[in-house]
């Protein structure tokens, strides 16, 4: 992508544009943020050395944008509300600047490390210009970025100090100098070897890429705080200028990154396993076009709801495809909630399933799920999942969880939501947040097996090494939220082969007993495509303290005539909110066996008295679960909301399954 660069002249915003060069981005323009004065006291922007800015863009050779800030921090909370005057304000409007001259440029690239306050400012003033974020630096390890930054060959010096140990005395000194001094303050006073904490600030005088080295001629020391503890200064720079490079720095190459798919193996009988799952669906789909006339069935708009003391389910059916299917099934959730009291920002959780998943229909849904869910109630947004179905005609459908009456600035309402690209792991790819916390219970939106920089799957990523990759970036979501796998009791995969559900199925329960999780319920779930075109997606819950999680409930179910096991039915509990998780076992199956994996749903015994089922989800096959059935299934537990999310009638290997969700008082 081509690619602006925001630039303070300082070593991560510097070393931000050195990463997105070795991603393979193209940086065509750099822009800075003036301050109002020489030490401005600015939340997103760093102040001193801002004169000498002009010379690293003449360095990189780059044309610079600049545009001046009032450095007012009008709106202060976490997520960002665009707010007149706001100094993020001023970053949109340098960002247009940039867009209207180089209406080429597809994102925008930040120093961003451990700041989510900056963070989120910086993607939120590149999505309304219509530019993808790129944080390279977000997350990264302190210690080893500094190190990386040294070996790299950035070359910046101190120009403002005003941590624990530090005074003016470190002021122009490099970080090759400073960083026995960084690594020792780090040990004694806890403080952050990058300054992430404000103990310093720097600028970068050469990197690899600069086809000049800065020199500052002269300089003046600056007195802004005398604190016996902490002295505040920094440098005044009265005099620069550019100089030729030295014969090392000419010679001096750009820093490798890895190869994407080193960390996770591959099994070549997966491919194997695909092209014969192919191959017969392939099969399967070309006689049923023989032998089938297929029958075009126009769906209503349908609405299913499920309502307990704290929390409800909404299930809302459109009949139109793509982006109109979506905003009109999300338009009129929206009326629903309404309806009860309630609004979208109660909503944790949004399953979303649509026909297509690819390319642009993608995109597109997406663009209609914005325009309901990004308003300033929504932020940050809720959870989400979203899968094609493969069964024809299937409607395009929003699914809600909800908690009645939410405050999502209560403490322990908590969401992470990430956009950018990063090193750390994949941003979400539409408008939702990767991990969700309320009443103490976690839900994290469906991960898939991306390779965070680039946000795709690599092409050497076969099926095994895709749900390793997705375990792997849960992990990482969850680390980012101050959580781990220890605290999750479901994960939902969904895998684009009914071939495959079994072998994803055992690879996911063999990840969690390496990692000690073998408890863990698994469900797999067949589905026609996935966003990316990956195979492989995983959804989790969880509990904040583990104490509040329990698994009451693990039965088998063996057929009348034999002692097989026809179905498993597992539970798990997360404080006040149960699943249940029914599986058909024996690959043969009817239209009773949606009726006794409903019954199943609809039992609680498992959980305490008076718990109520709120939504009952059948993953089931299209030829068998007919409307007919449907009605039936529907009459089984009229409170819950129901949705029948069918697969095509060639997968017939996929075993039905059914996941209810319960309020438990």
């Amino acid at each position: 992508m081509k690619v602006v660069a925001l630039l303070s002249g300082g070593k991560d915003s510097c070393y931000s544009l050195l990463r997105s060069r070795i991603h393979g981005h193209e940086v065509v323009a750099v822009a800075h943020i003036t301050p109002p004065q020489e030490e401005a006291d600015s939340f997103m922007y760093q102040s001193v050395g801002s004169n000498v800015v002009p010379l690293i863009a003449t360095a990189l050779n780059l044309p610079l944008f600049t545009r001046k800030t009032n450095a007012n921090a009008i709106e202060s909370d976490l997520f960002y509300i665009p707010t007149e005057m706001d100094e993020v304000e001023d970053l949109v409007a340098l960002l247009q600047e940039v867009k209207r001259e180089h209406p080429e440029i597809e994102a925008v690239c930040s120093g961003a490390l451990w700041s989510d306050y900056q963070r989120l400012r910086v993607e939120s003033a590149a999505s309304r210009v219509g530019l993808l974020s790129l944080s390279y630096l977000w997350r990264r390890d302190q210690k080893e970025l500094l190190d990386e930054m040294i070996e790299a060959g950035v070359h910046a010096v101190l120009i403002k100090v005003a941590g624990m140990g530090l005074n003016s005395s470190h002021l122009g000194k490099s970080l090759e100098e400073m960083q026995p001094i960084l690594h020792e303050l780090e040990q004694k006073y806890g403080s952050h070897v990058c300054g992430e904490g404000g103990e310093f600030e720097s600028l970068v005088l050469w990197m690899p890429g600069f086809q000049k080295r800065i020199v500052l001629d002269e300089t003046e020391t600056i007195s802004h705080s005398e604190d016996p503890h902490a002295p505040v200064s920094y440098l005044r720079i009265l005099s620069s200028k550019l100089a030729d490079l030295t014969d090392a720095e000419i010679h001096t190459p750009l820093p490798s990154t890895p190869p994407p798919s080193t960390v996770f193996e591959h099994d070549s009988t997966w491919t194997e396993i695909i092209k014969r799952c192919d191959t017969a669906t392939q099969a399967k789909v070309s006689s049923s076009e023989e032998n089938d006339a297929t029958t075009t069935q126009q769906h209503a708009l349908n609405v299913t709801t499920g309502f307990g003391d704290r929390l409800m389910y909404l299930s809302i059916q459109s009949p139109k495809v793509g982006k109109e299917g979506v905003v009109h099934a999300a338009s009129h959730l929206q009326r629903v909630l309404k309806e009860h009291g309630e609004r979208l920002g109660s909503i944790m959780y949004v399953t979303l399933l649509l026909r297509s998943v690819s390319g642009e229909n993608y995109k597109e849904a997406n663009n209609g799920y914005n325009e309901v869910f990004a308003t300033p109630e929504c932020t940050p947004p809720p959870a989400r999942a979203c899968v094609a179905v493969s069964a024809e005609n299937h409607p395009t459908t929003i699914e809600a969880l909800v908690r009645r009456k939410r405050n999502k600035d209560a403490p322990g309402s908590f969401a992470l939501h990430v956009q950018s690209l990063s090193e750390w792991a994949p941003p979400c790819i539409g408008p939702y947040a990767q991990f969700v916390e309320e009443d103490g219970v976690i839900h994290v939106s469906g991960v898939l097996p991306l390779y965070a920089p680039t946000a795709s799957v690599p092409g050497r990523f076969d099926g095994k090494s895709q749900v390793a990759a997705c375990l792997y970036n849960l992990e990482c979501t969850l680390e980012a939220s101050h959580a781990n796998l220890r605290q999750i009791g479901l994960l939902i995969a969904y895998t684009t082969r009914d071939c495959l559900v079994q072998e994803v199925r055992n690879e996911l329960e063999d990840l969690l007993a390496q990692r000690k999780r073998p408890h863990v319920v698994v469900a797999v779930l067949p589905v026609s495509a996935l966003p990316k075109g990956a195979l492989v997606e995983v959804r989790a819950v969880g509990v904040v303290n583990r104490e509040e999680m329990a698994f009451p409930e693990f039965v088998m179910v063996c057929e009348d005539d034999d002692e097989a096991v026809a179905f498993t039915k597992q539970s798990v509990t997360f404080g006040k909110l149960g699943y249940t998780v029914i599986r058909r076992i024996r690959p043969e199956y009817e239209a009773v066996d949606y009726v006794d994996i409903v019954k199943g749903l609809c039992e609680t015994s498992a959980f305490p008295t008076d718990s109520k089922l709120i939504s009952a989800q059948l993953y089931c096959d299209e030829a068998v679960c007919t409307p007919d059935v449907e009605s039936k299934l529907m009459k089984l537990e009229p409170g819950a909301a129901m949705t029948f999310v069918k697969y095509a009638n060639h997968c017939r290997s996929a075993s039905p399954t059914g996941i209810g969700i319960y309020d438990i008082l």
